[in-house]
């Protein structure tokens, strides 16, 4: 993946740590409920169970993979999906949860970029993956665009359209 790609897309990682989220939020002071609402942490059960205050509360959901912010219409930063970096691990996709702010059947990975492209050749590429995107978007099919993990709905269908 070029460093353009990595730019235009805002692509990042997320370190291979079980708590590393969890750590920079409670530093900055960000509210850890919306970060569970989001999908990017859960309450840890072994902690609850436990009782001990050394135990993190939070386990980071993303760990050891590479981000992929999912942008809405208007650029902002809706939801993630993340591709794990090595191969032991599973699930190979995960997804932010659905919330207020990400929908997976009503987003598409690459429409902010595209959507430009798009209205001007009148055409769309739907391909399955994000890495297909970066892809196509390298070799000048800049109005390529995937679905987040899902199948195609009626809700894309709109969006497109």
């Amino acid at each position: 993946v070029s460093a353009e790609a990595i730019k235009g897309f805002y692509l990042g990682a997320a370190q291979d740590s079980w708590h590393h989220l969890y750590q920079h939020l409670e530093r900055q002071k960000a509210p850890i409920e919306l970060a569970c609402e989001l999908g990017l942490m859960r309450p840890s059960q072994r902690a609850q169970a436990s009782g001990r205050g050394a135990e993190s509360p939070y386990f980071d959901l993303f760990r050891h993979r590479v981000m992929f912010p999912i942008v809405n219409l208007r650029g902002k930063i809706a939801g993630f999906g993340g591709r794990v970096l090595g191969a032991q691990e599973s699930p190979k996709y995960l997804n932010s949860s659905d919330s207020l702010v990400f929908q997976k059947s009503k987003l598409a990975f690459g429409l902010f970029q595209a959507q430009k492209h798009i209205r001007e050749k009148d055409e769309m590429i739907l391909v399955e993956g994000y890495f297909d995107v970066l892809a196509l978007h390298a070799a000048g099919f800049q109005n390529a665009v995937a679905t987040c993990g899902t199948s195609l709905t009626l809700d894309h269908l709109s969006l497109f359209k």
